[in-house]
This record gives structure tokens, sequence and C-alpha cells, in this order.
């Protein structure tokens, strides 16, 4: 069954909800975990969604901040390095986004834990080149699930606090859809990374195998979202 909302803005997660990395993401904790000497498969397990200067902090025990920084420079170049590919409907959905859009203010915003640098790399990687607006790791000082990541996403898209249930979150880690349900923002999630359960434990208002599922349309300065569960 298919059913329409509107919005006036929708905030995309990107690892794991637009762009598949974890092949790279993966390999460079296994990397990271043979140097430093932790279990890498908690690490995958347990990060997903975290900013990455956070997860190398705990798991690598790095405090020195230039060689933390160093870091995450080097683990978003192994993840790259592998090649990371646009998930099933995202570039249909991308280019509904673009179609129309508000000329006044931005729609749409990406907002990522990691690094400007890495971002925009996987996403001029798979084909759509810089968003409209950006998101990073860099941008807040508390990352997701703190609700601030998506705070900051909504006031690039002009949308003020008493909108916030008008904002449409796409995410795929619990840590992501708890810091839109925390930003007050409705929550589309997507089956990529995470077991359906675990998701509707945190609420998440809906849940869909991948974005083919979803189409967005513009009209008068809003996006009009069909979500087919």
């Amino acid at each position: 069954m298919s059913q329409t909302y509107e919005f006036d803005a929708i905030l995309f997660d990107n690892d794991g909800t637009v762009t598949d990395s974890t092949p790279g993401v993966s390999a460079a904790w296994r990397t990271f975990g043979k140097e430093y000497g932790f279990d890498a498969e908690a690490a995958i397990e347990g990060t997903h969604g975290m900013r990455l200067i956070d997860s190398l902090r705990k798991y690598c025990g790095i405090e020195d901040y230039e060689k933390l920084v160093a870091a995450v420079q080097k683990f978003e170049e192994a993840v790259i390095d592998n090649g990371p590919k646009a998930l099933p409907g995202v570039p249909e959905l991308f280019q509904q986004m673009r179609k129309n859009a508000p000329t006044d203010r931005h729609g749409w915003a990406i907002v990522t834990s990691a690094t400007r640098w890495y971002a925009t790399r996987t996403l001029e990687r798979i084909g759509f080149g810089t968003p409209e607006e950006l998101v990073t790791s860099a941008d807040v000082t508390k990352g997701k699930p703190h609700p601030e990541p998506y705070i900051a996403g909504a006031i690039k898209c002009s949308v003020p606090p008493e909108n916030y249930s008008r904002v449409l979150v796409v995410e795929d880690a619990v840590s992501g859809v708890a810091s839109g349900k925390a930003a007050g923002m409705k929550v589309l999630a997507v089956l990529q990374t995470t077991p359906r359960d675990a998701l509707q434990a945190m609420d998440a208002d809906w849940i869909v195998p991948d974005l083919s599922y979803v189409s967005a349309e513009w009209k008068d300065g809003k996006v009009f979202v069909t979500i087919r569960e």
C-alpha cells in the first residue's frame, strides 16, 4: 500500500542510506584492529552511524588531535579505495529531489557523521556530485544519536523549530533514527544495515527495504513523498 505525505524538507544520511560503503568500512576496521589491537568485529557492529573521529578515539585510544585527524583521513581513504556504490532507488529519488526544488531556500541536505572530504568524494564517486547542503562531523559538537546533526540540517533548509515535525529524516542506523526522533522529526528507515525490530524499537515512523520504495515530487515549495510499505 502506498501513501503520500507532505514535508518542508528531507534530510538524508549518507553511508548505508544513500551509498553502500560496507565492504570498505569493514576492511578499514579490520586493518585498524590489527594495527591498534582491538576487536574489529565489535567496532564494525558498534560504530555505525557514529562520528568516525569519536569511534577512532574510543577503539584506537588516540587522544592527540592531530594524530586523530590523520587516522580519520587514513580510514576514509581506505573506504574510498574500496569503491562505494549507490544503493537501490537513490539515483531516481535524487533526480526527483532536484526537479522543481525550491529556489528561495534549500529543500534537502545530506547529514553525515563523516567528514566533508569523505562525503563529497563518496557522492562524486557514485555520480551524484555535491548535494545542495551538507552537514558533516565538523559542523556539530555532538554527533548522532544527539539531535544536533539533524537540527543543523533543518537550519540549512530554513525550517524553523516549530516546523521540525514537517522534516523527513531518511536513515539506516539506530543512532541516526534516534537523532532524528530526538529532533522532533519524522523518520523513514531503510533496511540496509539494521534489522527491522531494532528500527521499530527506535520508533521509526516508516520502514522500507530500500529507497526504490520511495518517490518525491516538489509542488509550491513543499515536497510530497510517496512511501510504499
